[in-house]
């Protein structure tokens, strides 16, 4: 797709600009969308709503853990679920340089000559690729409405050098990814902006150290990390299900629906409920951590839009039905999960406080397990761990990950 031949500089910043968008009933009919993806792969609802939330929050984002756990299908099957989006699947390996993952100049050859001929210019890698098609989709009637880039197997190659010109692109306000190698060959196009309708989801095996690059501190945070792991005991027999129907049965041909009707994602909006309960329990969780790590403003900016999409998802999943006299929007206004529990009729009124407590909960550990608790990797000394691991006792994913640090060390 030669873009700036095609369309005006207008048109282009048009596309760009314009958010990645939702199947129009995400927030009325969550839970269908979930068992869609539930039908095919065996996996936790808060581990769903992570992605969908980081997606929806503007972040890219890293699934780890170990192999055989469906992060390949969970990465092609929810963007298409959800956003309407083809999935680009590239697989790492030892060999990717930046001029496969962003654009080099390279060498090609017109054998519809005689002698053949030697010709050099500039060639767009991956991501570039992708990104170009992000914008035909949004330029273009396509039969998707974006394109993301998924790769596999991450951690098998420098992936610090591959995306290096990314960096800017990745983790500032300024989206322009700077194509270097066309100055000279095509000089309309040596920069494009990223559009706000493309993500990254990229796909690793973190504990598997064979033919694997550490990832820099940088580079890392520009993602947020969603652990997926195997099964618990308590599921083992809705996975022997699953095996069943995937071997014997028709689990293996689901197919994603790709949506036909598609809204901007909501803003982040802040209530009563979210400052009151999550807000503050965020930020107290990270100052106390500088006690030990330094880590600076963005984290509590990236935690606090987390947590609010993540909230939004959470208050989706309720069946409010089962409530008479509370909905979603008079709950917001209260200030603690007792106060929500008390709109209902009495007999529905400690287990409407117990699900919002829950739910309080959900959203905080989930925001700190994609934020704060990677940058707790850099500690590398178990003693400040094991100290952490108290400090996070009240938040079941991130004492988790941090025991698996642990280990790892």
């Amino acid at each position: 797709m030669d873009l700036y031949a095609t369309y005006t500089e207008a048109e282009i910043d048009s596309a760009a600009e314009s958010k990645l968008q939702i199947v129009n009933d995400y927030l009325t009919d969550l839970n269908t969308h979930l068992e869609n993806i539930k039908r095919r792969i065996l996996i936790d609802d808060n581990t769903l709503l992570s992605m969908i939330a980081a997606l929806n929050a503007g972040f890219n984002v890293i699934l780890y853990g170990p192999p055989g756990t469906a992060k390949s299908t969970i990465s092609s099957f929810l963007p298409v679920e959800f956003y309407g989006a083809k999935c680009n699947v590239h697989t790492a390996d030892s060999d990717w340089n930046v001029r496969k993952v962003i654009g080099g100049i390279t060498v090609t050859y017109d054998t519809s000559v005689t002698p053949i001929q030697e010709q050099i210019g500039p060639k767009d890698g991956y991501i570039v690729d992708d990104i170009l098609e992000c914008y035909e989709s949004r330029l273009e009637t396509t039969d998707f409405d974006t394109a993301f880039t998924v790769i596999d197997e991450f951690n098998r190659t420098n992936m610090d050098e591959c995306l290096g010109p990314m960096f800017t692109a990745m983790g500032s306000d300024d989206k322009t990814l700077k194509l270097d190698y066309n100055k000279g060959f095509n000089d309309d196009f040596v920069q494009v902006k990223v559009p706000n309708g493309y993500r990254m989801i990229c796909n690793m095996n973190k504990y598997d150290r064979t033919f694997t690059n550490e990832l820099s501190e940088a580079l890392a945070r520009r993602f947020k990390w969603i652990y997926v792991g195997a099964p618990g005991v308590e599921n083992y027999p809705q996975e022997e299900q699953l095996v069943e129907g995937n071997v014997f049965g028709s689990v293996a041909s689901i197919l994603p629906v790709n949506p036909v009707n598609l809204m901007d994602i909501e803003d982040c909006e802040n209530t009563t409920l979210f400052e009151s309960c999550i807000t503050s329990k965020i930020y107290s969780v990270i100052n106390d951590l500088r006690t030990d790590l330094e880590i600076g403003t963005s984290y509590k900016i990236d935690a606090i839009r987390l947590a609010n999409h993540f909230f939004k998802l959470k208050l989706a999943t309720v069946n409010w039905s089962a409530y008479p006299g509370a909905d979603s929007a008079t709950a917001c206004t209260k200030s603690s999960a007792s106060d929500v529990g008390a709109l209902t009729d009495p007999a529905n009124e400690s287990q409407l406080t117990e699900l919002f407590e829950k739910i309080i909960l959900d959203t905080i550990d989930a925001a700190l397990v994609m934020t704060v608790v990677p940058a707790c990797e850099s500690l590398e000394d178990i003693d400040a761990i094991e100290r952490n691991r108290v400090r996070f006792e009240n938040y079941e994913r991130c004492k988790n990950e941090l025991e698996r640090m642990k280990i790892s060390l």
